[in-house]
Formats: C-alpha cells, structure tokens, sequence
C-alpha cells in the first residue's frame, strides 16, 4: 500500500467516526418525540376499544331494563362488561334508556380528562318480567 493510500483510509475512517455521533444525537432527540407519538396511537386504540365495551354495556342494560328488571340488576348487567362504568337508568314511561360512562383510559383520558359515553334506548315489552 502506498503512503496516499493509507492517507486516504485514514481520512475516511475518521469522517465515519465523526458522523456516526451525529446519528446517536440525533436519534436521541427524535426518541421522545416517537415514543409520544407511539403512546397518542396506542391511547386512541384503548379509546376505541373501551367505547365498544360501553355500547355493549348499555345496549346490554337497556334490553334487560325494557323486560323490566330493577335498576340494581340492570345496573349489575350492564357493569358485568367493566366494573369501571357508571350506569345510569332512565325511564319515561315507553323507553328505557341505560346511559354507560367513564373515563378515556391511557394517555388520552390522563391528559384529556375526557369521558366516553354510550347510550342506549329500547322501548318496554309488555307484561312479563321482574317488578
């Protein structure tokens, strides 16, 4: 190997040294950032899933109410799915409507304080049922 040569390598292996620090200190200021991100796109999931749980729970307490159970078991059924909900019964004399809330879980409902809901209504069947 001739003197340039080795010149040349030993310019170019400490360029690639240099550069290989600039990479590191970048990725370390991009690491919040993504981990942010990662947490906003995991907290919209648990968001969505949490709201499929309440639909179920007030459709679920809704159609036991409209067979006429008291609110102490509908409210029992419809926290079967979440013990976390708060289930409240309303009666207007045609309608039961069982309304299922609680807190957005993960990120979103720690930074949000938001609070899902889910609504339910069915009209009540005549005769039969608990009183």
């Amino acid at each position: 190997m001739t003197p340039e040569n080795t010149r040349l390598n030993f310019c170019l292996s400490s360029e690639d040294h240099r550069e290989s620090g600039t990479t590191t200190a970048e990725f370390a200021l991009m690491l919040p950032a993504v981990v942010f991100i990662l947490a906003l796109v995991l907290g919209a999931c648990a968001v969505g899933a949490t709201q499929i749980k309440l639909e179920e729970s007030a459709r679920l307490g809704a159609r036991a109410a409209a067979r006429g159970e008291t609110a102490e078991t509908v409210s029992r059924i419809a926290g079967d799915i979440d013990s976390d909900f708060a289930v409240h019964v309303m009666d207007d004399g045609t309608m039961m409507t069982v309304v299922a809330t609680t807190r957005a879980p993960g990120v979103i409902g720690t930074l949000g304080s938001i609070e899902q809901q889910a609504r339910a209504s069915v009209p009540k069947e005549q005769g039969g049922g608990a009183e």
